[in-house]
């Protein structure tokens, strides 16, 4: 945005369409001479010692720097000379000078510098102040720039995150061959983005863009550990002679250490980021956002997936058996 400058004085000429009529002067003429009068025409060149120079003809600085000398000022009419005041008004108003607009609206750009605060809280700030102040009709305020941008780039990754966890959904939907089991997989996802909160306020990072992708990032990493939990308990399911809390029970010590050491291996490799690598200023709210969303991802997984696959199959097995047990009754 430009700075926004107080208006200056300036002085406006109102034609009377009756009396420049009357006087058979077009408006582009009566323009056409204050214009050439006040600012000045191009008459011709003067060459001196090899140097060009134009000459501007105009009126002399003492017959222009009033609206007195301007009202006199002679115009050449059908009827003869006659002062320009005889063809319309001076009047002296404010003149702005530029006009900026945007979707067709006037605009006023400002800049300034709140605080060290994010940029969230200034906007809140802002908001705060602007809300006890009673805008007349038609007037409004809003962002542009580095907030405006904040706030199209956090759409998109809204929407990424959204069409991450449907294609997530989809893809676990195809391979386990159930509608429910990945839904039980996707609880990892809400589970990673507590210890995403969590890791941001103990580090004290604001919830920026770079935190929000690590967010969408955590889609795909997070619910490897349920994969791996509920596809051994759905291949065992029927050696464990129906006793689900020993089926999901043996997944969980089967799989732990590759859990494990998976997961380790994911802090291990963002753990310099976080603690002060090359760009770490840059990169830390992604690499401590997704370290907290993989630990924590982690010790929830091994404690929450297997109690709510044992109760979301045990759910399952009673609607089929209901369905089983209605099928014949409706068929007589």
């Amino acid at each position: 945005f430009n700075k926004y400058r107080v208006p200056k004085d300036e002085i406006h000429f109102i034609p009377d369409a009756h009396r420049r009529a009357d006087y058979g002067v077009p408006n582009a003429f009566v323009g056409m001479i204050m214009r050439n009068s006040v600012e000045g025409e191009r008459g011709g060149v003067l060459r001196m010692d090899g140097e060009e120079y134009d000459i501007k003809v105009r009126l002399d600085e003492e017959y222009r720097d009033s609206v007195h000398d301007l009202k006199n000022y002679q115009v050449p009419t059908m009827k003869g000379m006659v002062p320009l005041s005889t063809l319309g008004t001076f009047q002296l108003k404010k003149g702005i000078a530029t006009i900026e607009r945007k979707n067709k609206e006037r605009l006023i750009g400002m800049e300034c510098f709140i605080s060290n605060k994010s940029q969230m809280e200034n906007v809140a700030l802002i908001d705060k102040k602007l809300e006890e102040i009673e805008f007349p009709p038609g007037y409004r305020y809003g962002y542009g720039r580095n907030v405006q941008m904040q706030e199209e780039t956090s759409s998109n990754i809204a929407g990424a995150f959204v069409l991450a966890i449907i294609l997530t959904y989809m893809l676990l939907a195809a391979i386990l061959n159930s509608f429910i089991h990945p839904l039980t997989i996707m609880i990892t996802v809400p589970l990673g983005i507590v210890g995403v909160l969590l890791t941001l306020f103990l580090f004290g990072i604001t919830f920026n863009i770079m935190s929000m992708m690590a967010i969408v990032m955590l889609v795909g990493i997070v619910v490897n550990n349920a994969i791996l939990l509920v596809d051994y308990a759905l291949q065992n399911i029927q050696s464990c002679a129906g006793d689900l809390a020993f089926c999901v029970r043996d997944a969980a010590l089967v799989k732990f250490r590759a859990i494990l050491i998976t997961n380790l291996a994911i802090i291990a490799g963002i753990l310099p980021q976080v603690m002060g690598g090359s760009g770490s200023e840059f990169m830390l709210p992604i690499a401590a956002a997704t370290m907290g969303g993989v630990a924590v991802s982690t010790l929830f997984t091994l404690f929450t997936i297997p109690a709510l696959f044992v109760i979301v199959e045990r759910a399952t097995q009673r609607v089929k058996q209901r369905i089983s047990a209605r099928t014949p009754t409706q068929a007589s």
